[in-house]
């Protein structure tokens, strides 16, 4: 029964973003608040090689959401997926009408450094990610450390460029770079 907050279950929901057949994909618990027009699904969602798993809360009228706190893969190519933990991934409709994708949280890397990393996701699937962030890796500092994560279109290898310096007791190393995922 809509009436008493009852509409909820499992299954699969689709929220169209734009005219060019942009669709976030939310799969998992979901129950709707039919007061304040509010649907929160437990689970994940996914949209251009993102996925995203935590609690995300639709805001129904608006078209928009927002999942913190959640697990974040980025995939493109053939490539690794880079992961962002306690990750944030939202979607708000800017004054011209367009829709706008938020992404951030903390890059997991294979070394015990930190980067926390923000930017944003066009519709079209392009995202350009920032960050600074330190961290030792036996006796080595890395502080500060930028990186950028960008990735051109959906199928596009994603790159990871960094720079920064490395200090150790005998100096420091300026070291700049690029990977990518393919």
């Amino acid at each position: 029964n809509i009436l008493n907050n009852a509409l909820s279950g499992a299954g699969t929901i689709l929220l169209k973003v734009d005219g060019n057949g942009g669709i976030v994909q939310f799969d998992g618990n979901f129950a709707l608040d039919y007061k304040a027009f509010v649907l929160t699904v437990d689970g994940k969602c996914t949209y251009k090689g993102i996925t995203a798993g935590g609690q995300a809360v639709l805001n129904v009228g608006k078209k928009t959401f927002q999942l913190e706190h959640g697990v974040i893969s980025l995939t493109g190519g053939s490539g690794p997926i880079f992961n962002i933990t306690d990750g944030e991934f939202g979607l708000s409709i800017q004054d011209s009408n367009q829709a706008e994708f938020t992404i951030g949280g903390k890059l997991t890397l294979p070394i015990p450094v930190t980067i926390t990393v923000a930017g944003k996701l066009s519709t079209l699937g392009s995202f350009a990610l920032t960050g600074t962030g330190t961290g030792t890796v036996a006796g080595f500092i890395f502080d500060p450390l930028e990186l950028a994560l960008n990735r051109s279109t959906t199928d596009a290898p994603v790159s990871l460029t960094f720079k920064g310096g490395i200090k150790h007791a005998v100096g420091t190393i300026k070291v700049t770079g690029t990977l990518n995922s393919d």
